[in-house]
Order: C-alpha cells, then structure tokens, then sequence
C-alpha cells in the first residue's frame, strides 16, 4: 500500500520553486524573528538559483545540505530536487542536532514526499 503524498507548501516561485514541507515550516515558526528572516532570505535567493554554501551529502542519494554560518550554532537545511525546477524544503536543524537524527529524518521525508 502506497501512502498518500502529503501537501507542501509553495514558498516562493522564481527560477526554482521552493516548496515546504510541513515539517520545515513548523521549525521555522520556532524560530525568533532575526533567525526566520535570515532563512527567508536564503529561500529567496534558492528561489533565483543562488543555493549558496551546499553540497550533497555522502551516503545520502538525492539529498543536499545548505549550510548557514554565523553567530550561533551553524543552521542546516536539507533539501531535494523535484524535476528540473523544484526544491523541496525537507527539515532543518543545526550543527549540534545533525548527527542526532537531522538527515535520518531527511531521507525519510524525502521517501515519504517523492515517493513517485
């Protein structure tokens, strides 16, 4: 038995569409306002094709890992690609919570969402 596809959010439309998932929305409404604002931007600029800091993650296959540095601990957002022009906003975290379930949570996410 296949599970329905779950709803994701259309973030923004540009080059790319980033689209969230619930799960990446319910951490950025936990976040403080400096925080979700910096994130926005960096959504902005996926949106017109700069996905800045990235890269793929080993031993992950179709998952990629955005990274943000600053004060505090580093933020990761993890991503997919859907086709040729979507992103899809997996889940996010940082340096501290990576290891602790961070890209296990990904990868399941992304099974659940691109199941096709």
């Amino acid at each position: 038995m296949v599970a329905p596809m779950l709803p994701l959010v259309i973030f923004l439309l540009g080059m790319y569409d980033v689209l969230l998932t619930p799960e990446f929305i319910k951490w950025m409404d936990a976040l403080d306002s400096v925080t979700a604002d910096r994130i926005s931007s960096v959504l902005d600029r996926m949106a017109e094709g700069n996905w800045g800091d990235y890269k793929a993650l080993s031993g992950v296959r179709g998952i990629f890992e955005r990274r943000l540095m600053g004060r505090g601990p580093g933020i990761r957002l993890y991503f997919c690609r859907q086709g040729s022009n979507a992103v899809v906003m997996l889940t996010a975290g940082d340096k501290a919570t990576q290891q602790r379930g961070d890209i296990v949570r990904a990868r399941r996410l992304r099974e659940r969402y691109l199941q096709n």
